[in-house]
């Protein structure tokens, strides 16, 4: 605001200075040229302004979405990699027991110890639980759960079995409950109860999927105009978990909901099946 200021100021003055131009038509006319371009410099820069905001507004709008697709992306990778080693397991399985069925013959009780040992780590490190019919979700729910039994937190899920998120893309589901998942195992992890509840089920005739997850947390939570404001040091990053989930859900007519009390905060995801 300096520069319009100062330049109105400075075209007021010259009128009132005292100025006489009856003489100089020459320096009259080459007054108002200026100010004629003073004006317009004024406009150009005012333009300029806008121009640079809005340039700095959609960098800080790639920024965000690139940011939240490289999370959406890593999670998937993690997810991907655990289906395939256990299909890689399962696959395998057959010719685990026919050795170990041949050492058993051959009295090799030493080495049938050792393989039903490593084989017996290989199916805890990557264990599979059936919560429901899609795949992607359960391997994202038996990640978390290898993850609470590592932190000391409980974990409790329950899925109905009529549960249908067949319609929502694999890399949005990912993103969606992974980082919700992943938030409320890190507050409940340093909460007193270390709790997080799962609930998965279907409204209205299965036109809407919910999702549920409570988890215990202690401390204050810090929040403007119902928003979550994280009080990590690197604000750039943390805090981008929700908002990634949140406009996922918007791709299927959603939304994500947070709300807190009592050292019990709990997040409702809905989506909407658009193919019933």
């Amino acid at each position: 605001m300096v520069v319009p200021v100062a330049s109105l100021g400075f075209m007021i003055s010259v009128m009132y200075c005292g100025i006489d131009f009856s003489q100089v038509t020459y320096s009259k006319a080459a007054l108002i040229v200026f100010y004629i371009l003073l004006l317009l410099g004024n406009a150009f820069i005012f333009w300029g302004f806008n121009k640079y905001s809005e340039l700095v507004e959609k960098n800080n709008l790639w920024e965000r979405e690139n940011l939240q697709q490289q999370i959406k992306y890593e999670g998937y990778k993690q997810i991907e990699a655990a289906n395939n080693r256990y299909k890689q397991l399962m696959h395998d399985f057959n010719h685990y027991i026919l050795t170990i069925s041949e050492l058993a013959q051959n009295n090799k009780i030493s080495e049938m110890e050792n393989m039903i040992g490593d084989l017996t780590k290989e199916f805890e490190q990557i264990e599979i639980m059936e919560y429901s019919n899609n795949p992607i979700l359960n391997t994202i729910l038996s990640d978390y759960k290898a993850k609470t039994e590592k932190k000391g937190v409980l974990y409790e899920v329950f899925v109905e079995p009529c549960f249908n998120v067949e319609y929502v893309d694999s890399m949005d589901l990912v993103a969606m409950i992974g980082n919700i998942l992943s938030n409320a195992l890190e507050a409940a992890e340093k909460s007193n109860e270390k709790c997080i509840t799962v609930k998965m089920f279907m409204q209205n005739d299965g036109r809407f999927s919910i999702i549920k997850v409570e988890n215990t947390y202690s401390g204050e939570i810090i929040s403007e105009e119902d928003r979550i404001v994280t009080t990590k040091m690197d604000k750039s990053k943390h805090g981008i978990g929700l908002l990634s989930s949140n406009a996922a859900a918007e791709k299927y007519n959603g939304y994500l909901h947070s709300s807190w009390s009592k050292q019990r905060f709990k997040n409702v995801l809905v989506l909407q099946n658009r193919n019933v």
